[in-house]
Order: C-alpha cells, then structure tokens, then sequence
C-alpha cells in the first residue's frame, strides 16, 4: 500500500510497533490533529482522523490518548471516541471511560491568575483573553499588531512567574499564563500506569508539547508535526496534517496485515 511504501519511518520504528505487547498512542490537538482556526469553536479534526484513532484504539494492546491546553469540556466535544484517554488543561484534567479527576491548584495560585486578568483588563485588551480553569491564554491568531500585544503581555505577566507554580508559555497564536501542570505530567502518567516496555508515541506541534517530548524520549518516540526551524526535543518529524493521517494508516496497516 502507498501508505506503507512511501512513509519516511525507518522499518525499525515500525517493526518495534507492530512485536510490542502493548502500545501507547499519544497526541496533541490544535495544529496537530485539527486546524488552527480564528473561532476557536470550529476547529474540528481533520477528515479521517477520528475514524483512524477510532480503529487504531480499537486494536489489540493499544490505548489512544489525547493531550490538549483545551479544557475538558471543550475537547469532548470535538473527540467521540469511545474507551479514548482525554487530558485537558495540559493534564490537569482527565477522563477515561467514566472515571474524571480534576486535580486543584492552590489558592495562592488562584491569586496569581486574577491578578494576571486584572493586568490584561487594566490595559484594555481583554478583548483577546481566554481565561481558563488552570491558566490564562492571550489569543492574537489574525491580530494585525499581535506581534506588539504579545510583548506587552509578556511584560504584564512576567512579574507574576513563580518558579515551579506559575509560568509562561508561548504558542502558536498566542501566550498563556498557566498554573499547575505541562504536557508531561499527562505523558508519565500514561507510561506509569502502562505494561513494561509499551511502544509510546507523542505527537504535538508547538512549544508546549516540548515537555511531552522529553517525557516520552524516555521510552519512546517523540514526533513533531511542521517545519524543523526551531529546536525540539522531539526525534522524528512530520511535515503536515497529510503525513498525520498517513502515519495513522500506517499504524493500523502494521496491526492488521499478515
């Protein structure tokens, strides 16, 4: 099949999928499995995609995660996917066939992040603030001067890091000030709770699924989705939303061909 013949992988990537005992399937959402849109709302999956990860999931030893910045709430309703993980707020939020757990942030945390929203609204630009259980994310996709509003956030917010607690994250399209978790907490969770020696595989496309791909370098594979201009911990690379879905044909090729 085309998508077996022409995918960049090395036959030692594959050969260790497809004889692991158990595989762990991990992936961000906006920019790696779904477009990035101005109206955030509409940003749904790529065609194809929801049936792939519906198949592989399905499959034999696999379990399929999804780790989004996205709350709960709203991924859910973009992913239908019965038995699938979910992580919302960078892991701070999670579900799994009935079982949900919100983890807490302290109060001095809370503090924090009212007084980042204060600062935004003090500089008359809330126009552009999503605020969040856990963080606060300044969105300037499609913004003529968002280059300029995204230092003056900066500079607003930066008074307000706390080692270990609070801290600030550029994305594509904006920066989110966040309490509690990253991208890994979700990714060492997944692999403590896995049979030894599972494959894992994360797959994300933007700064912070940095901390997911040093988790799962560990083990694993780390795979980012875009062009290769800026560092990454990440091992392997695909270049767009077309090598995504290859690479997930090509996962359910290696499981079910004999």
């Amino acid at each position: 099949m085309k998508e077996k013949k022409n995918f960049p992988f090395s036959d030692r990537f594959w050969s260790e999928m497809k004889t692991a005992a158990s595989r762990i399937l991990m992936i961000d959402y906006d920019g790696t499995i779904a477009p990035f849109q101005m109206n955030r709302a509409l940003a749904f999956p790529y065609p194809g995609i929801i049936e792939l990860l519906r198949k592989i999931n399905k499959l034999n030893g696999n379990q399929v995660a999804i780790i989004s910045g996205r709350t709960l709430f709203e991924l859910k309703n973009f992913i239908h996917i019965k038995g699938i993980h979910l992580f919302g707020s960078y892991g701070m939020e999670e579900e799994m066939q009935g079982f949900q757990e919100n983890f807490r942030i302290s109060e001095e945390e809370k503090t924090i992040l009212e007084q980042g929203r204060e600062k935004i609204v003090n500089a008359g630009i809330e126009a552009h603030l999503e605020e969040k259980p856990y963080s606060l994310a300044f969105h300037v996709r499609g913004v003529k001067e968002g280059d300029e509003l995204i230092k003056t956030v900066f500079q607003l917010w930066r008074p307000l890091v706390k080692s270990g607690s609070i801290s600030i994250t550029p994305f594509n399209g904006g920066v989110e000030l966040t309490a509690g978790k990253t991208k890994d907490f979700a990714i060492k969770k997944m692999l403590c709770n896995a049979p030894l020696n599972t494959f894992a595989v994360y797959i994300g496309d933007d700064i912070p699924d940095e901390p997911a791909f040093k988790a799962v370098n560990k083990c694993g594979w780390g795979i980012k989705v875009g062009a290769r201009k800026n560092p990454t911990s990440a091992k392997l690379f695909l270049k767009n939303s077309q090598e995504i879905i290859s690479f997930l044909k090509r996962w359910v090729i290696e499981q079910t061909e004999k």
